[in-house]
């Protein structure tokens, strides 16, 4: 059940408005929008957003994280021009050269009226790294892919809507 918190506003090309969900355990989400691509989805409050400039082959980069020292637990948002499948290739590429990581599922979901898929890993030697599940979505002409942990996920694949 979700209860609204009077505390909505604009913040440039984004705007939150702040969820509580009792299922959350009194956990804060906050609906991040972004006007430029055209989507929304809830994040938990607690993470700070870091948009990053240079972010190479994507049109946006964003790492929302608790704290820039600690364990990256948070979530990473990638915009890119780009098909589904060219998406989730690239993705499952870097992964595997970059991170000592096993691909343990992988399925297809439709998202607001478009294709999307769902990839969850984990890490080979868990004392090093942690669980991540990602959403890949694409609208016909930018792909969206979201990381987070596991139990955040559902949260996100059920709130993702396009503008």
């Amino acid at each position: 059940m979700k209860s609204r918190v009077s505390n909505k506003g604009d913040i440039g090309d984004q705007s939150e408005e702040r969820l509580l969900d009792s299922q959350d355990e009194g956990l804060v989400w906050v609906r991040y929008i972004n006007k430029d691509y055209g989507f929304s989805f809830d994040r938990p409050k607690l993470l700070n957003e870091n948009k990053l400039d240079d972010s190479g082959e994507y049109l946006l980069f964003v790492r929302f994280e608790e704290n820039q020292n600690e364990h990256p637990s948070g979530i990473g948002l990638g915009v890119r021009k780009s098909t589904l499948v060219e998406e989730v290739d690239e993705l499952k590429k870097k992964l595997d050269r970059d991170f000592e990581v096993k691909l343990v599922s992988e399925h297809k979901e439709e998202i607001d009226g478009f294709d999307a898929v769902v990839l969850q890993y984990e890490p080979k030697n868990k004392n090093i790294l942690e669980l991540r599940s990602f959403l890949i979505v694409n609208n016909g002409e930018h792909s969206i892919s979201i990381s987070t942990v596991p139990d955040q996920i559902d949260r996100i694949i059920t709130s993702f809507k396009f503008l």
